[in-house]
C-alpha cells in the first residue's frame, strides 16, 4: 500500500471514526505522518480540537483545518457527491451558517434512518439509541454496527446499503457549501471523485460530467490520490486536474478500526506521495502566512 507523510483526509470520534481528536494525533505520529487535516463529517468540532491540542502541546505537527460536507449535485440528477473544506476561517458567518446547516441536516438524517429502519421492523435498543443521539456527528456506520447487534443477518456493508436503501436523502447542496468555504477563505476539494467503494463507482465519463458541473460552481481542487485508487484511477484524475487547472490533494479516509484503511495510504498500488505530489499544499501554507500575519 502507498504510505505517505501527508494525509488530508481522516475521521474521528467526533464523526463516525474509531479515534478521538486525541488519540488519531498520536497514531499519526507513530504512521510517521507530518502534515495532515482532521476532516470530519458535517462538523468542524474535531477539527478545533485537534487544533488546540497540538497548540497547547507545541508539537511540530503540520495542521490543516478540514471538514468533509455531505452533498448533491446542483441539477436535476441530485448526485451524491463530498466536499472537503480545507483551512476555512471558521468564524466566518457564511461558512459558519454552512456547517451548522450541515450538522442539522446530520442530525436530521440521523433521527430519519432510525425511524425508517423501526418501520421496517429492525429495533435498536433504547440504550444503543441513545448513544448515537449523543454522538456529535454520527453516520451510516455508526448505526449499522449497532444494528448488527440487535440481529440484523448480514454485514456492516450489508447493513450500510440497506440503509441506504430505505432513508430519506438529504444533503447540502454543493454549490452552496462551495461558495461558503471560498467565502470564509478556504479551499473547497472534491473528495474521491470516482466514489468512495466499489459500491458507489462512477465511470470516468460521469467523473467527468459531475466535474464540470462542480468548476461551474467554484471547486478549486480534487483528491486524485485516494486509499482506494488503483494507477489507472489516478493517473485519469491526475490528467483532469491539468486539464481543468484543478488543486490536488490526497487523503486515506481513514477510520480507525471501523476500516481496513491505514493512515498514510494514498492509493492501493504502493507508490508515496510527497509534497510536490500534493499541489493544494502550497496554497494551504499560503493561507496559512496570511492567517499568522493576522495575529501578529
Amino acid at each position: 500500500m502507498g504510505r505517505s507523510s501527508i494525509d488530508l483526509h481522516m475521521h474521528s470520534t467526533v464523526s463516525d471514526g474509531t479515534d478521538s481528536p486525541e488519540e488519531l494525533i498520536r497514531n499519526v505520529k507513530k504512521a510517521g505522518i507530518e502534515t495532515y487535516a482532521l476532516t470530519d463529517h458535517d462538523t468542524i468540532k474535531g477539527a478545533l480540537m485537534a487544533e488546540r491540542i497540538l497548540e497547547d502541546s507545541k508539537q511540530d505537527l503540520e495542521f490543516f483545518r478540514g471538514i468533509e460536507f455531505s452533498c448533491e449535485t446542483d441539477d436535476e440528477k441530485k448526485q451524491d457527491c463530498h466536499l472537503l473544506g480545507f483551512e476555512y476561517d471558521p468564524k466566518d458567518p457564511v461558512f459558519a451558517e454552512a456547517a451548522e446547516d450541515a450538522h442539522q441536516i446530520r442530525m436530521d438524517k440521523t433521527e430519519n434512518r432510525l425511524k425508517a429502519l423501526k418501520e421496517h421492523g429492525i429495533r435498536l435498543s433504547e440504550e444503543d439509541v441513545e448513544t448515537l443521539r449523543n454522538i456529535p456527528s454520527p453516520g451510516k456506520p455508526q448505526i449499522a454496527d449497532y444494528m448488527l447487534k440487535n440481529g440484523f443477518p448480514g454485514d456492516r456493508n450489508q447493513a450500510i446499503d440497506y440503509i441506504g436503501k430505505i432513508e430519506k436523502k438529504m444533503r447540502m447542496p454543493s454549490g452552496a457549501v462551495i461558495r461558503a468555504i471560498i467565502h470564509s477563505g478556504g479551499i473547497p476539494v472534491w473528495a474521491h471523485p470516482l466514489g468512495e467503494t466499489f459500491r458507489d463507482r462512477i465511470s470516468y465519463e460521469e467523473c467527468d460530467r459531475r466535474m464540470r458541473l462542480l468548476i461551474g460552481e467554484g471547486i478549486m481542487g480534487i483528491e486524485c490520490w485516494y486509499s482506494k485508487y488503483g494507477r489507472e484511477d489516478v493517473d485519469f484524475l491526475l490528467r483532469q486536474a491539468d486539464k481543468y487547472h484543478l488543486l490536488i490533494s490526497g487523503g486515506s479516509d481513514y477510520h480507525g478500526s471501523r476500516k481496513t484503511v491505514k493512515l498514510g495510504q494514498l492509493n492501493d498500488f504502493g507508490e508515496e506521495v510527497g509534497c510536490g505530489d500534493l499541489t493544494v499544499l502550497s496554497k494551504l501554507r499560503e493561507i496559512r502566512m496570511r492567517q499568522e500575519k493576522k495575529k501578529e
